[in-house]
């Protein structure tokens, strides 16, 4: 059985804003666009900052695929990118 989350009450996405000519309204992606991403993530690799297991987020990808999608979008939409997703944890 197929779910539909309500999508309408997402919070604003906190982070810097952009300037109007920068806004990614033109940036199109499909659900089927990020769950391809999620099939080629490799289960071996470190967890993010997030603390989220690769291995976890292709377990579960089929539940999470739409609600992955409306927030990369709500952030497309409103010209935001969390400060969060701008962070990167490298280790050798």
């Amino acid at each position: 059985m197929l779910t539909a989350e309500d999508t309408s009450s997402l919070p604003s996405v906190a982070g810097r804003s952009v300037s109007s000519n920068q806004l990614c309204l033109d940036i199109i992606f499909t659900k089927q666009d990020v769950l391809n991403v999620l099939n080629k993530l490799r289960a071996d690799k470190a967890d993010g900052l997030d603390e989220l297991s690769a291995q976890f987020l292709i377990q579960v990808k089929e539940h999470i695929v739409h609600l992955l999608s409306s927030i990369f979008r709500k952030s497309m939409d409103e010209g935001l990118v969390p400060d969060d997703w701008k962070s990167v944890n490298i280790t050798f």
